[in-house]
């Protein structure tokens, strides 16, 4: 989502958001909470950044191989791709460039890393520091689907 893009978050959705740090929120609209000292209102603020041509439709998820690693998104900040395995292992890098953040997001994945060794879940989230280099996360029970964001 670009800047001045007004959105809101309601019941039944799952967000994954990957963003640069930002202190700036306009609240344009709570829920139905009253406004108060630390939850406060800024509707012509609001006004003054909302850029009306800032929508995005969704996107469908592509197909997938086994063991195949997509880019979803990508800018000068961030990138997100999904990686995919039923039963392919996925021998991946950080190459000392950047951190990883890998989210499961359906599955179970084994990640390993020297003598490390975590198992991960639907909805966990390992940061592989950048200093770690390679790695490897191999499917297990039926397979994975993950998120994976860096620099």
């Amino acid at each position: 989502m670009s800047a001045g893009t007004i959105h809101a978050l309601g019941p039944g959705l799952l967000v994954y958001e990957v963003q640069e740090s930002s202190d700036l929120t306009y609240r344009v609209y709570d829920w139905g909470r009253p406004q108060s000292a630390t939850r406060v209102l800024h509707i012509d603020k609001s006004l003054a950044v909302a850029d009306p041509s800032a929508g995005r439709r969704p996107v469908p998820l592509p197909a997938f191989q086994d063991g195949q690693c997509q880019i979803l998104c990508q800018s000068e900040y961030f990138k997100l791709e999904i990686l995919n395995s039923q039963t392919q292992s996925l021998s991946l890098d950080t190459s000392g460039q950047s951190f990883h953040a890998l989210t499961v997001i359906e599955g179970t994945a084994r990640f390993s890393s020297g003598s490390e060794q975590v198992s991960l879940s639907q909805f966990e989230t390992l940061l592989v520091p950048a200093d770690a280099g390679a790695y490897r996360l191999e499917p297990q029970a039926g397979g994975f689907r993950a998120l994976r964001s860096r620099l």
